[in-house]
């Protein structure tokens, strides 16, 4: 008698397609939807995005007094003593671009679904201070991932003109927590509009896209069983992602978190 081949499940088989693909070393980036469209996390640089770009928008219009609270709270920033100069720009309040005090200060203000480890996105996680620009001249796909802002410009595809799930993506400069100089008397800016890296004094007002390491809203436990409105990978503008792997993510309890006087980063 012929043995019948054993049955192998549709889950099963995307799980083992998954597997294969990621021995293989061929794993594609993806943008995995988390809590309910809020944020995205990148599976490659194991980091998580907000889904609104210039979350502090919103956050002023619901409280006009959201700014006073952030100086009460946070104080000063590397010495800087926060004022309401940092926050509202004297021409152009509508896209509340800050300081880059002001944006250290409001990144680690900021709270969303209870988690209240934001920061400001590294363009140098080597620490060299260097410029790294994905897709320039010996840059590669491993040095890129040392400028989150780039990675998401040239590796994710997210532009101006092609967003992808990201909301509000802003014309003017985004500040990054890296400096330019090791007296923190420049920092460096990036721009969607061309992949630029721009160097700034930190009294420039810039605009503010949070970032948290790791997949901050992932499911407690891998063994959750999958819910209805479990969301699907977002696939990358101009790249093939991987879909199907997403979880949803569960709400928590939000609370403030305070830096300590003096602290930089």
């Amino acid at each position: 008698m012929r043995e019948r081949p054993a049955s192998v499940s549709p889950a099963a088989a995307v799980i083992c397609a998954s597997i294969a693909v990621t021995l293989s070393g061929d794993l594609q980036a993806a943008l995995v939807e988390r809590l309910n469209g809020q944020a995205y996390y990148d599976n490659v640089l194991d980091i998580t995005w907000t889904a609104d770009t210039n979350p502090l928008v919103a956050a002023y219009a619901a409280d006009r007094g959201i700014v006073d609270d952030i100086i009460a709270d946070i104080g000063q920033v590397g010495g800087h003593p926060l004022t309401r100069a940092d926050f509202i720009h004297p021409i152009d309040a509508r896209d509340m671009p800050l300081t880059w005090w002001g944006a250290m200060a409001w990144t680690d203000y900021f709270e969303l679904g209870g988690v209240d480890s934001w920061r400001l996105p590294d363009v140098d996680k080597t620490d060299a201070m260097l410029r790294i620009r994905c897709g320039g001249p010996g840059v590669s796909e491993a040095l890129c991932r040392n400028n989150e802002f780039s990675y998401m410009y040239v590796r994710n595809g997210v532009t101006l003109s092609d967003p992808g799930p990201f909301d509000d993506l802003g014309i003017r400069h985004y500040w990054s927590a890296t400096p330019r100089d090791p007296n923190y008397a420049w920092h460096w800016g990036f721009q969607f509009t061309g992949h630029y890296l721009t160097e700034s004094i930190p009294a420039d007002m810039y605009l503010v896209w949070p970032v948290a390491d790791g997949d901050v809203f992932a499911p407690v436990s891998p063994t959750e069983p999958e819910r209805p409105d479990t969301p699907q990978a977002v696939p990358l503008p101009g790249s093939l992602a991987l879909s199907g792997l997403a979880w949803l993510a569960a709400a928590a309890v939000v609370r403030r978190r305070r830096m300590s006087p003096g602290q930089v980063c």
